[in-house]
């Protein structure tokens, strides 16, 4: 019998992650794509930095939104929040037309910077689709979970009753 799970991706020790901050994700829905991606980041047993202790610092540094964050406002960043890495990213949501109706389409696009170099540890992007009558929110979760971790099979026995 098969069963599917989530599964990580990454391993972010070896990346060098134990502590990070999601900045900036713009676009449609972006208080909840953040939360997601900071609820699948602690998951992970990664600390997060909280949105509310980041707003000061983000507001006195004058940081820009979403994927055009500069280098060294991220190592900026880095250091007032002692953090390994940071996030930004876009959300984009909308609906589109199948051949089997109308479709809600959820895509989100991250990068994760390394604060002491700036260097672009991962580029990534998910995409997930629903119908126009599912919850909208639950398609825009699976589409930030869909960013850090896999959607696997795995063999499960089947146990006879």
């Amino acid at each position: 019998m098969t069963s599917h799970v989530w599964e990580s991706h990454y391993n972010w020790q070896s990346l060098g992650i134990s502590k990070i901050a999601v900045v900036s994700i713009s676009g449609d829905y972006s208080d909840l794509a953040s939360n997601y991606i900071e609820e699948t980041l602690l998951q992970e047993n990664i600390q997060v930095i909280s949105r509310s202790a980041l707003q000061s610092v983000r507001d006195e540094l004058n940081l820009q939104q979403g994927l055009d964050f500069d280098v060294n406002s991220a190592k900026r960043l880095g250091k007032l929040l002692g953090v390994d890495a940071i996030i930004v990213g876009n959300s984009t949501t909308g609906n589109i037309t199948k051949y089997e109706g109308q479709c809600f389409v959820a895509l989100i696009q991250v990068r994760v910077i390394e604060t002491e170099t700036g260097r672009i540890l991962i580029a990534k992007s998910s995409r997930e689709e629903g119908d126009v009558g599912q919850d909208g929110v639950n398609v825009i979760k699976i589409a930030c979970r869909g960013l850090f971790w896999d959607w696997v099979p795995k063999r499960v026995k089947a146990t006879l009753f």
